[in-house]
């Protein structure tokens, strides 16, 4: 493994990060959309939020494997020096926090 790939490997997490995050809230909001239109009358949810929330399931999965992957490719360039382990630590506490944040609402705030 060269030196190089530990880097290139962070910064495509990075992005694929961002990109599945994205596509979770998109799809958390069309569950939002189709859910909010139930009524006393009619109280059942329409047959795409059971699809969605299977989807929205596997996006958070992917997200925190992908957390955890973006961790350890930084872990392994080893930042050295104080503003380093500042900016890594705040790198790490961001990404498990959306990693969170999504788990939490697919498998709990999503019914």
């Amino acid at each position: 493994m060269s030196d190089a790939f530990p880097s290139v490997a962070f910064q495509s997490y990075i992005a694929i990060g961002a990109i599945l995050f994205g596509v979770f809230g998109f799809l958390y909001s069309v569950y939002a959309m189709y859910s909010s239109i139930t009524t006393p009358d009619h109280p059942a949810r329409a047959p795409i939020c059971n699809t969605l929330t299977n989807l929205c399931r596997v996006m958070a999965a992917l997200i925190a494997l992908n957390a955890l992957l973006a961790i350890y490719s930084l872990y392994i360039m080893s930042p050295v020096g104080a503003h380093n382990m500042l900016l890594s630590g705040g790198f790490v506490i961001s990404v498990l926090a959306m990693a969170g944040i999504s788990l939490w609402m697919a498998f709990f705030a999503m019914e």
